[in-house]
């Protein structure tokens, strides 16, 4: 009896160990990764186009602000209350309604065309700001069910990103600016890397943590509604800020894709070890719904860009025979109307130059 509980204990520290060492081991290749990414990332940006940004926010910053701050705290606390969750799991989804965005909003924009510019812009703004945002936003909506919870926000992990954020970004502007054919291959790499990075993360997320089959169907309603409707009220709001459509886009990525990283940062130093196997399978569920969103909006978008394309060009096929016909019944008329051929001549040269 002793024996097979000392084996039992025995493999289940071994069991322990081994989880550890494989959550270990995806953070540090996954920190890598991310570094990586975001200097391929940095080759698509301009540093006049960021200042541009950053001299008039009220372009497209100051609509990031509102939906990244506004609509998505609101709207985790509104679905939290909605269906009546228990504290720990309202804690969750709040945390991550208030947490700014990441690697994967910039990825997705760049697939999508999107203002890359901007994208990185409200990425790293949001990042500062969530420095007081995000304790404040926490502090507003939590009070109505966690009286004597009080969220630790990991202001070192805050550092962190803004620092592996920054420095690859300003590393690719320098290599834009110094070697553009190189940077032109780096941001190419790159960008494939970190789609393929970002689904890698989102399965071993899913075979790491077992607890993803203990949780409710509220909670997986969440999950899938939450980065919805972030994408939804993004697009709307720039829409109605009057922002151009590659705006749109990023603005609205830049509304629905958390950073998962941070927010269970905030988690795993505010809540004890026993509650957190059920917590930690929230960002896990969403990123998961927030990987399947961007893969068909990248799709629709993909082919609705190659139907235009197609469109355009048979456009131009019907409008090129007329344009034909005109051109060589204006000639035949100015030919006829000058009695030298040198005239006709100069009115054909003259033709062919116009627009």
């Amino acid at each position: 009896m002793n024996g097979s509980t000392i084996n039992g204990t025995a493999g289940n520290s071994t069991a322990v160990r081994a989880g550890d060492t494989l959550r270990m081991a995806l953070t540090v290749v996954s920190t890598l990764l991310m570094c990586f990414v975001m200097l391929a990332l940095g080759c698509s940006v301009c540093l006049d186009r960021i200042l541009q940004h950053l001299k008039r926010p009220w372009a497209g910053l100051t609509v990031g602000f509102v939906c990244q701050f506004g609509v998505m705290p609101l709207a985790a606390f509104a679905l939290a209350r909605g269906l009546r969750l228990g504290s720990a799991e309202a804690s969750a989804v709040l945390i991550l309604g208030c947490c700014p965005g990441g690697l994967a909003s910039n990825l997705i924009s760049y697939w999508l065309d999107g203002d890359m510019d901007l994208s990185i812009s409200m990425t790293i703004v949001s990042t500062i700001l969530g420095l007081g945002m995000m304790p404040l936003c926490l502090y507003i909506y939590s009070r109505s069910w966690l009286d004597d919870t009080t969220f630790v926000i990991p202001y070192n992990t805050i550092g962190i990103t803004l620092a592996l954020l920054v420095i690859p970004v300003i590393l690719g502007m320098l290599l834009r600016h110094k070697c553009p054919v190189h940077a032109c291959r780096m941001l190419k790499l790159g960008t494939v890397v970190g789609s393929l990075v970002l689904v890698v993360t989102a399965v071993l997320g899913i075979i790491s943590y077992n607890s993803l089959q203990n949780m409710s169907m509220h909670i997986w309603f969440i999950a899938a509604a939450l980065p919805l409707i972030g994408f939804l009220l993004g697009y709307v709001l720039a829409m109605l800020f009057r922002q151009p459509p590659f705006r749109c886009r990023t603005i609205s990525v830049e509304t629905g894709a958390q950073s998962i990283h941070l927010c269970s940062g905030v988690l795993q130093i505010s809540f004890p070890p026993e509650q957190l196997a059920l917590m930690f399978s929230f960002p896990i569920a969403y990123s998961v719904f927030q990987l399947v969103y961007a893969i068909l909006m990248i799709t629709g978008y993909k082919i609705y860009k190659r139907q235009r394309k197609v469109q355009v060009s048979v456009d131009q096929e019907a409008v090129a025979p007329s344009l034909v016909s005109y051109r060589e019944g204006h000639r035949k008329q100015t030919t006829a109307g000058h009695d030298g051929a040198d005239a006709g001549a100069s009115e054909i040269a003259a033709d062919k130059t116009r627009p």
